[in-house]
Order: C-alpha cells, then structure tokens, then sequence
C-alpha cells in the first residue's frame, strides 16, 4: 500500500475517500477527528477505517465511535501486538494478546492483523529466495527503520513454506471463529502466536 504525505487540511478529505472505498460514509467531524488523532500517520488513519469496516457495525460512523476506537487504541493497539509477534517477544506478546482480550478486542481483528502480517512475510520471503537483498526490500516496500530488525530476525527465522503454513493455520482459526470449527477460539490464538515466536 503506497501512501504518500498530504498536508493536515487536506487529511480529512483523504480520511472521507478512504472510507468510500470500503463503503463506508464518514462524516466530516468523525474524519477531523481522526485526522487530529493520527497526527498526519496516514498508515495509521487507512488501519482505523479498516478497523471500522472489518468490525461490520450497524450503526453509523459518528464522533462517539471514532472516540471508541481510539479510546480502545490508547492502550495496547493491535499493531503493537503484531510488532511484538514479529519481533519474537514472547513475554510482551502474550501479555498485550491478554490485554486485548480483556478490552473486548475481537478475535477477528487478531487474526486479520496477523495475516495482514504475513502475507508481507510471504511476499518478501519469496523475494529473498530469488535473491534480493533486505535493503532493496526495506526500501521498495517503504518499512520503517523500527520494524525492519523484528522483520530481518522472522525471515531469517522462519522460510517461505513457514508463512505460507502460517496462512493455512490462520484460515483454520477463521473457522473457529465463524463457528464452523470445533474449539476454543483464544486457546487457538495463543498456540498460533507460540508456534511462530
């Protein structure tokens, strides 16, 4: 996903069309409030509507649900919770992985992150394998500085038929979670998140 800088005043706009590509309609005080909240992190602003849509509400977006988002985010997010998967920090996965499920944070966004997660692993992997470096990875794809240590150390860890076996696991999870597959839907996700640190 290529997103480039754009001036705070013309944030919300983007916040607004962004959304219309899921079908969502955001008004202009729930997008000025989320363009305020992610300080010009576009990355950011395209996971929250993401978020919204993937969360399947009945209700429309109004200030009270983009705050309840955010208010959900002040804490653990999601993507601190992949970060930490990627990384390899046991003790800090399972920890914001509990806090999650405390906070009421549906299994389905777990799983969506980290597929989300590691179908760039796959990509990138599969890159590797034909011989092209991290460097030229990092740069093409656009990975930030902070992330590209946790990604190098999973990669070199874990090879292209790993992810791809990740992918298979996570679509059984899926399951679990649509109800169509027998077991516990978090006990799932620990042994998942175990079986890649």
């Amino acid at each position: 996903m290529n997103i480039w800088p754009i001036p705070r005043e013309q944030l919300p706009l983007w916040i607004i069309n962004r959304a219309k590509k899921y079908k969502l309609h955001m008004p202009a005080d729930a997008a000025n409030l989320l363009a305020d909240y992610v300080e010009g992190n576009l990355v950011a602003a395209a996971q929250a509507i993401e978020k919204i849509y993937l969360l399947k509400l009945e209700k429309p977006i109004n200030i009270e649900l983009i705050q309840a988002i955010l208010a959900n985010e002040s804490r653990f997010t999601l993507f601190d919770f992949t970060d930490s998967l990627i990384a390899g920090d046991r003790s800090r996965t399972f920890t914001i992985l509990e806090n999650l499920k405390q906070d009421g944070t549906e299994p389905i966004l777990i799983l969506w992150g980290i597929t989300r997660e590691l179908r760039l692993l796959a990509e990138l992997s599969a890159q590797l394998k034909q011989g092209i470096s991290f460097d030229i990875l990092f740069q093409k794809y656009r990975i930030f500085a902070r992330r590209q240590g946790p990604l190098r150390r999973f990669l070199t860890t874990f090879s292209l038929d790993h992810c791809r076996e990740f992918l298979s696991q996570a679509a059984e999870i899926d399951k679990a979670i649509k109800g169509v597959a027998p077991g516990r839907v978090w006990d799932h996700l620990q042994l998942f998140c175990l079986r890649m640190i």
